[in-house]
């Protein structure tokens, strides 16, 4: 018996003799706290976690580093000489506004690449590639924290070492890095703790997603706020445009960092 079917079978052993159906609300619940839902409906979801052996995670970060340099030289062919325009293509403010220099090297930051793996065969089938918004990584700490308290998920612990990524930690770390290589192109001296300010439509079915990230980054000490989008004389702005303007453009409200967010979303493991 291989390690993941192993695994596989401790779990539903384990977890039919500790309330399945109490731990299935327990967590619809707290899911439900967090505003994971989309539309007024709860998010699909199951009680059991997606294993994966730990010896793979070598395999899904290769795979990734390998997607993600050729993504970014593909776009530096695009930004030299517009190589890969017909691929690509960017039309009207779109292209405008991924003309605007970012200031930072790369332009593959924060991505997700969706794919299938086959454990049997060790294969990735990609799907899609994605670089807009959180795209679940605020809901992805959640919902480990929500299965790591888990009766099954802790009973299991004793048997198992159970690795999992902290995706926003991460964020944080490049986010953060990112802002000192724009002032250090700038010739600013960066701020120890930058106001940071994550865009976000207010109407948007993934807000409770960023205000994960806010509510990280403040615990961490960075004053945060989520920004919204406005509409201004018939052209679009950020909500921090309120902040600015509504407030007179008090220093304490002004952010240092306004980002929307792309990230890289790399797989957990068990040993």
């Amino acid at each position: 018996m291989s390690l993941l079917d192993e695994v596989n079978r401790d779990f539903e052993q384990i977890l039919n003799r500790t309330d399945p159906a109490a731990q299935m609300q327990t967590l619809a619940d707290r899911m439900k706290e967090k505003g994971m839902h989309m539309h007024g409906e709860p998010f699909p979801t199951f009680l059991k976690p997606y294993f994966v052996e730990h010896a793979d995670r070598p395999l899904f970060a290769h795979a990734t580093m390998m997607m993600i340099a050729s993504l970014n030289k593909i776009g530096a062919a695009y930004f030299a000489n517009g190589g890969f325009a017909k691929q690509i293509q960017l039309t009207g403010r779109t292209a405008d506004l991924a003309a605007v220099d970012a200031g930072y090297p790369g332009h593959q930051i924060f991505n997700r690449l969706d794919v299938f793996f086959i454990p049997e065969t060790k294969e990735l089938k990609f799907l899609e590639f994605n670089c807009g918004d959180p795209s679940g990584m605020g809901w992805h700490d959640q919902m480990l924290e929500m299965f790591l308290d888990l009766p099954v998920i802790r009973e299991m612990g004793k048997k198992y070492n159970f690795h999992v990524d902290w995706l926003v930690k991460s964020h944080h770390i490049k986010f953060i890095g990112k802002y000192k290589q724009w002032c250090a192109r700038k010739g600013i001296v960066p701020e120890a703790k930058p106001n940071v300010a994550f865009v976000c439509w207010r109407e948007s079915t993934v807000r409770g997603d960023f205000l994960a990230f806010v509510d990280y980054y403040n615990k961490m000490g960075y004053p945060t706020v989520i920004a919204a989008w406005c509409r201004c004389k018939d052209s679009w702005h950020a909500a921090m445009t309120d902040i600015l303007y509504s407030h007179q453009a008090e220093s304490s409200t002004i952010a240092n960092c306004l980002n929307r967010l792309r990230f890289t979303e790399s797989g957990g493991g068990v040993r």
